[in-house]
């Protein structure tokens, strides 16, 4: 956080060279701390990955996200777990920083609204290897359920030592665990947890057709490791640089400053990124459909892999049951 406030400094007080925007940094834990630099010198901060409810806000009309804020996103998990999935006896698990003391936060909120008190809620520390005390709690309280907003190495280690201590339950993760990775490396013990992501990357559509063939080539390693996808991140990136170079392109003409790009990002309406149309709604807040998603074994293969089940979105209105609309 201190180096990104240096280096924010430095931008905006560079006269040569003459910055249009900042893209970055990774993480709200960065991001966050330099949205009011950027702010008070009206320069357009692409903070791509930053889901801090209140940055937007923070950063005046200058900041942009392609990362729901927590606000949305946990409370659609609740929303799920408890209305469409029927869970009532929840436990909760989360990381001890800023992401995920408000994932906690919310998705306790909005159970509380739908008349759910959670049974346990227990945080961890950053690169916390052992979390046999905290499992070996939760499974005093005999939950159905446990929701964990982690990264992808602690849902791992976590779903591991649950089975040394005996706690069996359902499990789910947040749209950030939610990846091949995870899949990949929990193995049979990954069969039946649930997630939530973004819609499935389709090769029907042209913008992730053409990104799939040119990272295959240029990554060949990462993307074999991870099962012959995209990484997330990486998709989160190219979505920010395409929709970086529309905004450039449609303001080229009668001059592209640092109050026309952002006037013109503001308007970002269905455009089409690699999984599907971004908005930039009112409060320059990002709408991206998700569903719920579970890895399950494929009858024909017998290899198990992440379903995204888009029908639950025909009949189930998650943003009205969440309590957003």
């Amino acid at each position: 956080a201190t180096e990104g406030a240096t280096i924010a400094e430095k931008v905006v007080s560079s006269t040569e060279p003459y910055y249009l925007l900042e893209i970055g940094s990774f993480a709200s834990g960065v991001s966050y701390p330099c949205a009011s630099i950027y702010r008070d010198a009206e320069i357009v901060q692409y903070a791509l990955t930053c889901s801090k409810s209140d940055y937007l806000a923070t950063s005046g009309d200058w900041g942009f996200s392609l990362s729901m804020t927590q606000d949305v996103a946990a409370s659609r998990v609740a929303a799920y777990d408890i209305k469409y999935l029927g869970f009532e006896k929840i436990a909760l698990i989360y990381s001890n920083d800023s992401w995920g003391l408000e994932t906690c936060k919310y998705y306790t909120e909005c159970a509380k609204r739908l008349g759910v008190e959670l049974l346990a809620s227990e945080k961890y520390d950053d690169g916390q290897q052992d979390f046999s005390s905290i499992l070996t709690k939760i499974k005093d309280t005999n939950p159905e359920l446990v929701m964990c907003f982690c990264a992808e190495n602690d849902i791992v280690l976590i779903r591991q030592q649950a089975e040394t201590v005996g706690l069996d339950c359902k499990w789910q993760v947040s749209s950030k665990s939610r990846t091949s990775n995870v899949l990949q490396n929990l193995g049979d013990l990954g069969e039946g947890l649930y997630g939530i992501y973004a819609a499935t990357k389709d090769m029907s559509n042209p913008v992730y057709a053409r990104y799939y063939n040119t990272y295959a080539q240029m990554y060949p390693d990462t993307f074999a490791a991870d099962g012959n996808t995209t990484q997330k991140y990486a998709d989160q990136g190219y979505n920010c640089l395409l929709t970086t170079i529309w905004a450039i392109k449609e303001t080229h003409k009668t001059g592209t400053t640092r109050q026309s790009f952002r006037d013109q990002l503001a308007t970002l309406t269905d455009f089409m990124g690699v999984q599907g149309p971004l908005t930039f709604a009112t409060g320059r807040k990002i709408l991206q459909v998700q569903y719920l998603s579970q890895i399950v074994r494929n009858e024909t293969t017998g290899e198990l892999e992440w379903v995204n089940y888009q029908e639950v979105n025909d009949t189930f209105d998650v943003d009205a049951v969440a309590g957003l609309k």
